[in-house]
């Protein structure tokens, strides 16, 4: 029996040394990074803490606990007597602070997102929602934002609807015709958006459409000034704009027409400045249609000191049938440029006056009862879309490039100038008296034919009717007898062989010439007076 309980005894003590043995292999174990204490964690896993913020750490030799201070360092929880815990406590108390972390940075993520999209969807519904203004019978308006304010109509004088700041606008109206004006005043820095849906507008006195920069300071009382074509008023009023125009810096304003919506503008007012009289850089686009007229003699349909865009658009302009010098269809101290859309302008003035003209796309059609039809000061640069300018005096025509055939380079334009008349695609026809002559270094093919005298004779040049020939193939004729006629088309080709045969009413007989090629400029001279 003492035997038995000998070894009884022997076998719970060899288990007591066991489990003491793996208890102390389990503390070593995890333990192998201090020297000392190791944290006390629950079943969690976190470290225990009293309520006073400390942590309890147990000391391995004695087994005894005690509360004690803690730092962190680099991902290391060191007591306040220096004893590092274990690296397994440090890992996992590392770990779950950066989880913590991790989830706190992602709410804060979260919230800001979520923050962000609360603010930016007004902003984005605003942006959606132009400002409305509603034109109303007998010269009145309706708009709640602050930005506009509204002049009602008030004896002979019209309404007007004042924009004051820029932003996206919307212009209908309740009325079939509505009598005022609109004036955009805006900063150089400024832009604006104005769109205009089946809007009828006539004002007898003054501009229907007036862009202001009010960055130029000054009262501009002298554009819608009355005046008479040639007189020394209309030459001040035309200086007071071009000094304008000096200004380097501008807004921008766009005048957009729905595609499906029809709109005009129409004054009777005479006054040089325009049925759209424009200091910005201007835009006019849109796949719906409008209709400028000016109905007295010295007015332009379109004024502007700045740049003329158009894109997209069917625009119409139209001035008085008053005879030489008229208003113009697009007068302009800086560029117009034609991207696209359909551009018809019919006056008795210049269909285009400006610094020069450039046109990559969309279609034009321009006549001058009395004359010129496109007249540039630099440069005009025909790259795409179709051309047709018809008028009595030049169809195309760049003032600083000489018109005739004297004093000219080589290359067909004067010494020193770096201004042209360029034509590098699309199709191009012009009739006219005259032509300035197409730079040779033009990348498409034109050919422009001539009426000139018999050597013999003393009278005028004939005007005739011209037929551009390959072979007995009719490739392209003027619609009317002209002195010359321009036709340029990438159909055109410098290796072919082209006629030109002339007629006129008073000739029973055709006169022809070969066309010869100078580089890309054709020259065809067909001797009418015989």
């Amino acid at each position: 029996m003492r035997m038995k309980l000998k070894k009884a005894l022997c076998i719970i003590l060899a288990a007591a040394m066991i489990t003491a043995t793996a208890s102390a292999c389990s503390k070593t174990a995890d333990t192998s990074a201090t020297e000392e204490t190791v944290v006390v964690t629950d079943k969690s896993g976190e470290a225990v803490t009293t309520d006073d913020g400390k942590v309890v750490v147990e000391d391995v030799k004695t087994g005894t606990t005690k509360a004690v201070e803690s730092t962190t360092k680099k991902g290391e929880t060191t007591t306040k007597k220096g004893e590092t815990t274990t690296a397994a406590s440090t890992a996992k108390a590392s770990t779950t602070a950066k989880a913590t972390t991790k989830s706190s940075t992602t709410t804060a993520k979260k919230q800001e997102s979520a923050s962000t999209t609360k603010k930016a969807t007004p902003s984005t519904t605003a942006a959606a929602q132009p400002i409305a203004i509603v034109l109303q019978k007998n010269g009145t308006a309706k708009c709640s934002s602050s930005n506009v304010t509204i002049q009602p109509a008030s004896g002979t004088k019209a309404g007007i609807v004042f924009i004051d700041k820029g932003g996206d606008y919307l212009v209908t109206s309740s009325t079939d015709r509505w009598h005022g004006q609109i004036v955009i005043r805006l900063k150089n820095t400024e832009s604006a958006s104005v769109r205009f849906e089946d809007v009828t507008i006539s004002n007898n006195l003054a501009n229907v459409i007036k862009i202001i920069d009010t960055s130029i300071s000054g009262e501009r009382s002298f554009i819608e000034t009355e005046t008479s074509t040639g007189t020394a008023a209309d030459d001040a009023l035309r200086d007071e704009i071009k000094e304008i125009s000096k200004q380097n810096s501008a807004p921008n304003v766009s005048l957009s027409f729905p595609t499906g919506t029809s709109s005009s503008f129409t004054t009777s007012a005479n006054s040089y400045s325009g049925v759209i009289y424009n200091e910005s850089k201007l835009t006019i686009k849109g796949n719906g249609s409008l209709k400028v007229a000016a109905t007295k003699n010295a007015n332009n349909a379109i004024c502007s000191t700045k740049s003329v865009t158009i894109k997209n658009v069917s625009l119409s302009l139209s001035t008085d049938s008053a005879g030489s010098g008229a208003g113009r269809g697009i007068f302009s101290f800086s560029k117009v440029y034609l991207e696209s859309g359909k551009l018809t302008i019919n006056t008795d003035g210049d269909g285009i006056r400006c610094e020069s003209f450039n046109m990559t796309g969309g279609s034009a059609g321009i006549t001058s009862r009395s004359s010129d039809g496109v007249d540039a000061d630099d440069a005009i640069i025909l790259s795409g879309g179709t051309v047709n300018s018809m008028a009595v005096k030049s169809c195309y025509k760049v003032r600083r490039v000489n018109n005739t055939e004297n004093g000219l380079t080589a290359d067909g334009i004067r010494a020193g100038k770096n201004d042209t008349f360029a034509i590098n695609g699309g199709t191009v026809t012009g009739e006219g008296k005259n032509i300035t002559t197409v730079q040779p270094a033009s990348k498409q093919p034109s050919i422009t034919c001539r009426s000139v005298k018999a050597a013999n004779t003393t009278e005028a040049k004939r005007a005739l009717k011209f037929t551009i020939k390959s072979g007995s193939k009719t490739i392209k004729s003027s619609t009317t007898e002209c002195i010359k006629f321009i036709y340029s088309s990438p159909s055109l080709s410098t290796s072919k062989s082209y006629t030109v045969t002339g007629s006129a009413r008073t000739v029973s007989k055709d006169f022809s010439a070969n066309v010869t090629f100078k580089k890309t400029v054709g020259d065809a001279r067909v001797v009418a007076n015989r």
